[in-house]
């Protein structure tokens, strides 16, 4: 009897802390995408989305998003707009770095695709 009621309280205390290590990572996401559309409102980010989330070691979340730059409307021609069409269908990747505990942004970093 001792031993059910002991597995069953282990049970609701692991539970309970899988579901606050979930709104934590839900919670960096809501910043980490908030961070970037401001951090880059000038080249109006589209489609953002989550890649990658990771705890690492020193509790902070690493966030990957990736985003579409809106179409800057330059006119071009040949070869120019090619290049142009090209570079603008290709997403953009950052890493956000969040502390854990202090829920502060220490970095927003390119991350190469490849």
């Amino acid at each position: 009897m001792f031993f059910e009621k002991l597995r069953h309280l282990m049970l609701n205390v692991s539970k309970f802390i899988l579901q606050k290590v979930v709104m934590e990572a839900k919670d960096s996401i809501r910043l980490a995408k908030a961070s970037l559309l401001d951090m880059f409102e000038d080249e109006k980010p589209l489609d953002v989305r989550l890649e990658e989330i990771e705890l690492d070691d020193s509790d902070k979340w690493l966030v990957t998003l990736s985003y579409y730059k809106e179409p800057t409307g330059q006119s071009t021609t040949g070869l120019m707009a090619i290049a142009s069409a090209l570079n603008s269908a290709s997403r953009d990747y950052k890493v956000i770095t969040i502390d854990k505990n202090s829920g502060k942004v220490e970095s927003i970093k390119i991350r190469k695709n490849g």
